[in-house]
């Protein structure tokens, strides 16, 4: 455990891997620079109001949308005789969303930084592990007493540390808002099939979740880096096993659309006008 100054001069504890971890930290390390090399992705220059940020937006989706099943990550409802219908009921049952409104709230919370990028921002900003243990002590009676940590509540906080303890200064929560940005893209698309948005314009929303990725990011292996980064860190939560497993899942799954679909569809890049 060592203890490392920010900008601002706040010492922040870190941890160092413990054994059990090791392996997944050296094996994602390797993940990543094989996404890394020979970055060949195509690129096209776009005025702003020219960037195709629906067939952008699609693509941005493939990643959860394949690990979901989706081949190469295509969302196809009207592809099977039950896929229509399965994809009502999965916007109404498993994500409750029966209106425009209830997709705007959903919609919001991942686009405005308040789901797995927020949870990574506060374990990565922690001054010390203690604190973030103490949030998780419940208050006794009147609030007085307190109840010790349950162990794997304090077993999942410690690894969740140790991973962003590890990649400071090269991965950060702006890099798993490519996750978040990812869930958003799908839910857009789950919404539109499903006639959710009542014939509404979406090219705003559209344009939402585009625009923060091309700001953010700039090719399709900087983007898989930052997906890969961030689900494996969403496993982690699970446990070390399960994180071993979705890295493994993964990969596999991000080298086929680089390979695939994202390596034939340009990334976009916004041409400077002669103002800037």
């Amino acid at each position: 455990m060592q203890t490392d100054a920010t900008d601002n001069e706040v010492l922040i504890e870190s941890l160092a891997p413990s054994a059990a971890m090791l392996p997944l930290l050296g094996a994602l390390s390797e993940a990543l620079e094989r996404l890394k090399r020979g970055d060949k992705t195509l690129a096209r220059a776009y005025d702003w109001d020219d960037v195709p940020v629906r067939a952008f937006t699609g693509m941005l989706a493939r990643f959860p949308l394949a690990l979901q099943g989706w081949p190469l990550g295509e969302l196809d409802p009207m592809g099977t005789a039950s896929g229509e219908r399965d994809l009502l009921h999965h916007l109404l049952a498993d994500l409750d969303i029966m209106s425009e409104e209830d997709f705007e709230e959903r919609f919001r919370s991942l686009m405005e930084g308040s789901r797995t990028a927020a949870a990574y921002r506060k374990i990565a900003a922690a001054p010390a592990v203690a604190e973030l243990l103490r949030n998780e002590i419940a208050l006794g009676w009147g609030g007085f007493s307190m109840s010790a940590v349950d162990p794997q509540i304090e077993d999942r906080i410690r690894r969740r540390r140790m991973y962003a303890d590890r990649h400071r200064g090269v991965f950060d929560w702006t890099h798993v808002r490519a996750w978040d940005a990812a869930e958003g893209a799908v839910l857009l698309l789950e919404a539109q099939a499903g006639d959710v948005l009542m014939g509404r314009d979406p090219t705003g929303y559209y344009a939402r979740v585009a625009g923060e990725m091309l700001a953010r990011f700039s090719s399709w292996h900087e983007y898989a880096r930052a997906l890969l980064f961030a689900y494996v860190w969403l496993e982690l939560e699970d446990g070390i096993r399960q994180a071993e497993e979705a890295l493994e899942r993964g990969e596999k799954v991000l080298i086929k659309l680089l390979e695939g679909p994202w390596g034939d569809f340009p990334w976009p890049r916004i041409r400077k006008s002669d103002a800037d």
